[in-house]
């Protein structure tokens, strides 16, 4: 048995950081997700949790998000 615990801003870093300067310029996307955080507390092995993380562009610029990885 493990602990699982996911954070999206994590997750997200490699993205968020490239917008991050670039979202407080008029014109930029931006990117907004459902939650920033979730915890899937004790999972056994064969066990198979799932969680649907929605990602919002709020910007009026388009979002192109070019790589996704799970931590």
């Amino acid at each position: 048995m493990k602990s699982i615990v996911c954070m999206a801003g994590v997750a997200c870093l490699a993205f968020g950081l490239a917008w991050g300067a670039q979202a407080q310029q008029l014109g930029a996307p931006r990117l907004v997700l459902s939650q920033p955080e979730w915890n899937f507390g004790q999972v056994w092995q064969d066990e198979r949790p799932s969680f649907t993380l929605v990602v919002k562009n709020e910007g009026p610029a388009e979002l192109k998000i070019l790589e996704v990885r799970s931590t």
